[in-house]
């Protein structure tokens, strides 16, 4: 288990791993309550026995836990945590389950056994490229010749439950309760910062110092809390932010003119410090205010370069 899924999994308390499937699986309904949740940490091994040698490997996911739901029904949820994507992964998740049903009936003696309920979450992309259930892994020409014979019900599917926070609606987001809103909020939006900059003064966001941590691990952000302190307004960290950004943009553009001492020089400064500040989402006016500062431009010069 690398460090990110270590990470996540710490920052998965109770509370939030309800919120999870709540959110995603009850939509919105608050069917999972946190104090009815409990870790899980057994391996799902397998032992393989050929002539004189034992072949064993193991398993271990990234975060599953025993839910006691209404009606007193157990299930095991668990969540997988994406940072690639992987085409084998509908194959994984099935091993994963399969391996644990396994060790209920080989452990626990009993051929009842609890349900699973496994999340894929992809946080890196809007989409995912590979397959998302075993049938459509299958070669095109098989699959064809399956479907046109009729033989294909006869070939169990299986279905890989993923999730995207990047292209989720905002009606999907807001289903969460707890600071998880934030984190999804901040995933979803993050390639568009006037858009997070609104959300977060229309609601007086507050992040805690986990929640920072893993919005900049996912989203290779540098938010910042100040030290001593637990917790930030977003406001004010992407305030931050964005004047990094702009110290960043101010002294890349003027060295690269400072360095190259001509024209070409010069206007890749100025591409520079346009590129960094529309990305920390500054407004036309105020770049149009740096240029003419920084290089200056007329007025009618900087509005040109900004405005095309």
């Amino acid at each position: 288990m690398g460090t990110k899924d270590i990470m996540l999994k710490n920052y998965f308390t109770p509370e939030r791993f309800a919120d999870m499937f709540n959110a995603i699986v009850f939509n919105g309904r608050r069917t999972v309550d946190p104090r009815n949740v409990t870790s899980w940490e057994k391996e799902t091994d397998e032992v393989k026995v050929k002539g004189k040698d034992v072949f064993a490997n193991w398993r271990l996911r990234d975060t599953i836990k025993v839910v006691e739901l209404p009606d007193a029904v157990y299930c095991l949820m668990a969540i997988e945590h994406q940072i690639k994507e992987e085409p084998e992964m509908p194959l994984r998740v099935m091993e994963y389950d399969v391996r644990e049903y396994l060790r209920q009936m080989r452990e626990e003696g009993t051929s009842k056994l609890k349900p699973i309920i496994t999340l894929v979450i992809y946080w890196k992309g809007n989409e995912w490229s590979y397959a998302t259930t075993l049938h459509e892994m299958f070669d095109e020409t098989a699959k064809a010749f399956l479907e046109k014979t009729g033989i294909m019900k006869y070939l169990p599917d299986y279905r890989m439950n993923l999730f995207i926070p990047k292209s989720a609606t905002a009606e999907e987001l807001e289903r969460f309760e707890t600071d998880l809103k934030y984190v999804m909020m901040y995933v979803r939006y993050s390639d568009d910062k006037n858009k997070l900059m609104n959300y977060a003064r229309e609601n007086n966001i507050v992040l805690n110092i986990e929640s920072v941590t893993i919005i900049n691990m996912l989203t290779n952000s540098n938010l910042k809390v100040e030290e001593g302190k637990d917790e930030v307004h977003m406001c004010k960290a992407l305030d931050d932010l964005i004047e990094d950004g702009r110290n960043k943009g101010r002294s890349e553009g003027v060295e690269i003119g400072r360095q190259e001492g001509r024209q070409e020089g010069r206007q890749e400064g100025i591409a520079a410090l346009i590129s960094i500040c529309r990305e920390f989402g500054v407004g036309d006016k105020e770049i149009i205010n740096r240029l003419m500062e920084k290089f200056s431009l007329s007025k009618e010069e900087a509005t040109d370069k900004v405005i095309v």
